[in-house]
């Protein structure tokens, strides 16, 4: 499949198979910053999943146009360019203290590239529908089971402050429900931005 893809229209074909990754990707990151926005969704993390796995498809493919199309010395370099990447990333996200679900889809992504990028077209697309379908129907169960009265609230606090559990006891007090979903450092590092979600008592609000 890849020798058909040097032997006609090399160029036009990455170029066709890159629009085709960025239109999926586009829309998987779409859905996902549709179901996060009540949570707060990073700008940042949905570009990534739009622009890395196009990167990666053309670098997979552009790989066997500049090694003249040595298959061996092609799949080391794509086995070295996969792995390289998905260290890097996990840990990028992990450090920023994202969630488990948000570094499995970049893993996704990187999955959906290798794919395309090897030439297994249909495959790819199968790979990615299955998953994409499932993410969107998983979401609508979930965010049907939310309550609607859901609240967003952010606390900064220093960075030698060990604030792990330390704001329980006011929200068990004030609330029904509460969870602390996402940790982000500010200000270079000076202070965490703690986000919470939680569900306040009727009687709080009165």
């Amino acid at each position: 499949m890849i020798k058909n893809l040097l032997e006609s229209n090399s160029v036009f074909m990455l170029l066709l198979i890159g629009a085709i990754v960025l239109i999926t990707t586009a829309l998987f990151a779409g859905i996902y910053s549709y179901f996060k926005k009540k949570k707060g969704c990073d700008k940042n993390y949905a570009l990534t999943l739009v622009i890395l796995p196009v990167v990666l498809t053309l670098l997979i493919s552009g790989a066997y146009l500049i090694l003249n199309n040595n298959t061996s010395s092609g799949s080391q370099y794509e086995r070295a360019l996969i792995a390289l990447v998905a260290g890097i990333l996990i840990i990028r996200y992990r450090s920023k203290n994202i969630e488990v679900l948000e570094l499995t889809y970049i893993l996704f992504m990187i999955g959906y590239a290798f794919l395309m990028g090897l030439g297994y077209y249909a495959l790819g697309l199968i790979y990615f529908g299955v998953i994409f379908l499932v993410v969107v129907g998983l979401n609508f169960l979930v965010n049907f089971k939310e309550k609607n009265d859901e609240y967003i609230i952010k606390i900064s606090v220093p960075e030698d402050m060990n604030f792990e559990n330390v704001f329980d006891d006011v929200f068990k007090q004030y609330t029904t429900n509460y969870k602390l979903f996402k940790v982000k450092s500010a200000d270079l590092g000076t202070t965490f931005v703690l986000s919470y979600s939680f569900i306040p008592r009727k009687d709080s609000l009165k």
